[in-house]
């Protein structure tokens, strides 16, 4: 273990890991580097799914794209009907 890693500091007082087995220290040593390696790993992941669920939000109504690009399942805009005069029946 690191001894300049507050947060191994914090966990552990230093009288005890001094009588920790070296093997302890090893495997504690390792899990913390997996840890970190993997609180990464899934700070990536979140940045990623942002992306990927900002991306499936996105339609005509919200961006600049055309609605011929918008997912099925998509309300269209339901056209426009023509209003009758008098004269029409």
């Amino acid at each position: 273990m690191q001894e300049n890693d507050p947060s191994y500091l914090e966990e552990v007082p230093p009288k005890d890991w001094e009588r920790t087995p070296i093997s302890v220290k090893k495997l504690v040593e390792k899990m913390g580097q997996r840890i970190e390696i993997l609180e990464k790993q899934q700070a990536e992941l979140l940045l990623v799914q942002q992306q990927l669920l900002e991306k499936v939000n996105k339609t005509s109504k919200n961006s600049s794209s055309p609605p011929s690009t918008d997912p099925p399942g998509i309300e269209k805009k339901q056209p426009k009907q023509k209003s009758r005069t008098s004269g029409e029946f």
